[in-house]
């Protein structure tokens, strides 16, 4: 009896200090990692936002979303043949590799490690990552061990940066890069731009050489 007192006690312990580890690194509650709809999804390669309406007004759906020129959307009674009648070649997905959600990722080893199984990077914290992923590529890495947990509130934030550019055209290459521009001024060191940008995205400035300089945390940057 006593035995079995100790190890219930030991492991009443290790749960405590499990989850006290966890809140201590910020890691957050548990991810849900269940797809949104459980029905098959079809992706269709799509030229613009104009064939988007079109096709929610013939097809009467709402696309789950569209990403590098592919549209996805659950399969419905009848919509492949409709698809089929426009001229489309609808591809089935599972769910898995559909639907995505953007966690925490407790950091643990190497960051090329953690991105190898594909999700993608958004802001380096203290004791995790920020990263977009399916929920194939997320219950990849909890197999591997990794502890995942929700954003905190105002996740992910922005940095606020200085970033230096020779030209002009410079200046539009780094709005395609979809930082967050909040001015540019023209100086004799160069052209400053002051904006909003995530890690990843501070990674290509500086993959182009650009000088770049995180500002001091204001309202606009929360801390988590």
């Amino acid at each position: 009896m006593k035995i079995a007192r100790l190890l219930l006690c030991w492991i009443i312990g290790v749960i405590f200090l499990g989850c006290e580890h966890m809140a201590e690194h910020g890691v957050g509650n548990a991810v849900n990692l269940d797809p949104n709809d459980p029905r098959p999804v079809l992706r269709i390669s799509i030229d613009d936002g104009d064939e988007i309406d079109l096709l929610r007004q013939q097809l009467k759906v709402e696309p789950i979303y569209v990403k590098d020129g592919q549209l996805y959307l659950s399969e419905t009674k009848g919509i492949r043949e409709k698809l089929d009648e426009l001229g489309y070649r609808p591809i089935q997905m599972t769910p898995l590799d559909v639907y995505e959600r953007v966690v925490r990722i407790e950091r643990r080893g190497a960051e090329s490690e953690m991105i190898q199984v594909g999700v993608e990077l958004i802001n380096r914290e203290p004791h995790y990552w920020i990263v977009r992923g399916t929920l194939a590529q997320l219950r990849a890495l909890k197999r591997l061990g990794y502890q995942l947990g929700t954003l905190g509130p105002n996740e992910p934030a922005p940095r606020e940066v200085r970033i230096v550019v020779p030209t002009t055209k410079d200046v539009q290459q780094v709005n395609q890069l979809h930082v967050d521009i909040y001015s540019v001024e023209e100086t004799k060191l160069g052209i400053i731009i002051y904006g909003g940008a995530f890690d990843a995205q501070i990674d290509e400035l500086k993959a182009h050489q650009y000088v770049v300089e995180r500002m001091p945390v204001t309202k606009q940057e929360v801390k988590p």
